[in-house]
Order: C-alpha cells, then sequence, then structure tokens
C-alpha cells in the first residue's frame, strides 16, 4: 500500500514538474514572439520614416526644380518685349542715311522736326541729331510694317491662283478626280521648289506669265498637266 502511494506521490509529482516546464516552455515562446513581433513593428517604422524621408527629399528637389524651370520661363517672356523694343530702338544705319537724305532735300516730317526742336531746347544741331535718330526708327517701323502686308497680299494671291487653277483642271472631274488633280498638282509644286522643272516649259510659263514669277508657277503647272494627261 505504501509503496502504490509513494508511486502516485512520484506520478503527481513528475506531472506537475511537466506542467511547470511545458508552461515555462509557452512563455518563454510566447515572449520570445512578442519580441520577435516588437522588433518587427520598430524595424517595419524605421523602413517607412526612411521612405518617406527619401520621398520627401525627392519631392522637394522636384518641386525646386520646377519652381526653376518656371521662373526661368517667367523671366524669358518678360524679356520678349524688352527685346522687341530693343530692336525698335537700334534701327539699320540704312534708315539713319534715308533720314538724313529727307533733311538734306527738304522733305522730312515738319511734326517730328519742329518735336525735335523742343528736345533740343533750340539747338539746332542737336535738332538735327535728335530727328535722324527718331526718324530712323519711324522708317524701320514703316519698312517692317510695308514688308508684312507686302507677305500678306502675296499669300492671298497664291492662294487665289491655286484655288482657280485647281478649279479650272477640275472643272468637269468628279470628287475622286479632283483629288487626284490636286495631289499631281502638290506634287509638281515640290518639284518646283526643289527646280526640277521642265526648262522649256518654264520658260514658256515665264512668257505667258508676262513676267509675273507668281502667276509662272501657275502657268507651268498647267502646261506640265496637260502634257501628263496628253
Amino acid at each position: 500500500m505504501k509503496n502504490n502511494i509513494f508511486i502516485c506521490c512520484l506520478f503527481l509529482l513528475a506531472l506537475i514538474v511537466q506542467t511547470s516546464n511545458a508552461q515555462a516552455y509557452s512563455g518563454m515562446q510566447k515572449g520570445i514572439e512578442g519580441a520577435m513581433v516588437a522588433l518587427v513593428l520598430v524595424g517595419g517604422g524605421l523602413i517607412f520614416g526612411l521612405f518617406f524621408k527619401i520621398l520627401g527629399g525627392l519631392f522637394n528637389k522636384t518641386k525646386e526644380g520646377a519652381k526653376k524651370v518656371t521662373q526661368e520661363g517667367i523671366k524669358m517672356i518678360a524679356n520678349i518685349p524688352e527685346k522687341l523694343e530693343k530692336l525698335k530702338n537700334e534701327p539699320d544705319s540704312e534708315f539713319y542715311v534715308l533720314a538724313e537724305q529727307e533733311i538734306n532735300n527738304g522733305n522730312f516730317d515738319k511734326g517730328l522736326w519742329s518735336k525735335s526742336l523742343v528736345g533740343a531746347k533750340g539747338n539746332e544741331d542737336l535738332r538735327k541729331s535728335i530727328y535722324i535718330g527718331e526718324r530712323a526708327k519711324h522708317l524701320q517701323i514703316m519698312r517692317i510694317h510695308e514688308e508684312e502686308s507686302q507677305k500678306e497680299k502675296l499669300i492671298i494671291r497664291e492662294q487665289e491662283l491655286r484655288e482657280y487653277t485647281v478649279d479650272e483642271l477640275a472643272m468637269h472631274a468628279d470628287t475622286y478626280e479632283r483629288h487626284n488633280i490636286m495631289y499631281q498638282i502638290d506634287e509638281i509644286e515640290k518639284a518646283i521648289i526643289k527646280g526640277k522643272v521642265d526648262k522649256e516649259l518654264w520658260e514658256a510659263a515665264l512668257i505667258n506669265a508676262n513676267g509675273d514669277e507668281i502667276l509662272r508657277k501657275y502657268v507651268y503647272i498647267k502646261l506640265l498637266y496637260f502634257r501628263i494627261q496628253s
């Protein structure tokens, strides 16, 4: 009986020890897992912090770069009127010559001549210099306006002649044929620009156009088109 009680006590003691060891191991395991989780959270926080710091630095650099480009663009745009004004204030030498010739010929701008006297405070020599400088600017601006106006007139005339040529060649053509004629005219114009022309027809076109170079091109187009079609 005593032996059975002793065995039972040993069994209970072993069970208690085993249970304690299991609990200790479980607690230790949980402790390790908790430490690992904490370590992961801390490490993740550091990584995210570093990432956002780098991202913020890149954003600031990009922002600064964009601001610099914008400022440079604004500066360039702001300088355009100044450059244009500078061009107006620095006429070519030929306009100074023309202004001086106006004074020598007595065919000058009387209003500007009187204004120049006021600016010169009665000094006749200085009056002439002021007049020539101001008149040279006016003459250059007038020349620019005349050239622009002439260019516009030439463009309009070119368009009218081209439309007239297309209408004449496509008088009885359907839509498809009209597009084909326009394509052929384009090709002939490209050849003219490159200098690839039929010399005989080119000379004949100049005669028919009475020396008009713009009209000559469209006379040539018609002559060459009819030759191709025949």
